[in-house]
């Protein structure tokens, strides 16, 4: 794998599209629908911080998740995947009360791994299971035989993500 011809735009957008479609899946508890580009540590961290939220009576909830900043931090070549560790910063609004107004900005500390072995991924996608079309950025997850789609394979997945 040839780090050098990283597409640097492609990627920002590519972990943009991820931390929304995370935090989405976190509001609305639909985990399943991320599985095929995160980790398999990370998903399970995910799935217990869910968990814990629920036996807490509470919810994961955000106001506004854009993203206001991405900048690539570091990229760590190892024995068998590169890691590029991230660091986006999302803009939750303004909240207004009657006196105050506020804005909130948050920190996260991203990375992602691909494999050196990786294949290069084909412009149309094809399910394992039953060969057909299968739309990966929706939920990986193939609408007639329920295959998931393993990015692991050929795609950069989250491996770590932290908010500061």
């Amino acid at each position: 794998m040839d780090i050098n011809n990283l597409n640097e735009e492609h990627f920002i957008s590519y972990i943009s599209n991820i931390y929304i479609q995370i935090n989405r899946a976190m509001v609305f508890k639909e985990l399943d629908k991320i599985n095929h580009f995160v980790g398999d540590e990370l998903y399970t961290w995910l799935e217990d911080n869910i968990d814990d939220l629920s036996n807490d009576h509470k919810m994961q909830h955000y106001f506004d998740m854009s993203v206001a900043h991405v900048e690539l931090l570091n990229v760590n070549k190892l024995d068998d995947s590169v890691q590029i560790e991230v660091e986006l910063i999302s803009g939750y609004g303004k909240f207004v009360s009657p006196t105050h107004l506020y804005g909130t900005e948050i920190k996260n500390h991203m990375v992602f791994e691909k494999r050196k072995d990786s294949r290069k991924q084909p412009a149309a996608r094809y399910c394992p299971g039953c060969g057909s079309n299968i739309d990966v950025n929706r939920s990986g997850v193939c609408d007639y035989c329920g295959t998931t789609y393993n990015l692991e394979d050929m795609d950069w997945i989250l491996v770590k993500y932290e908010r500061s």
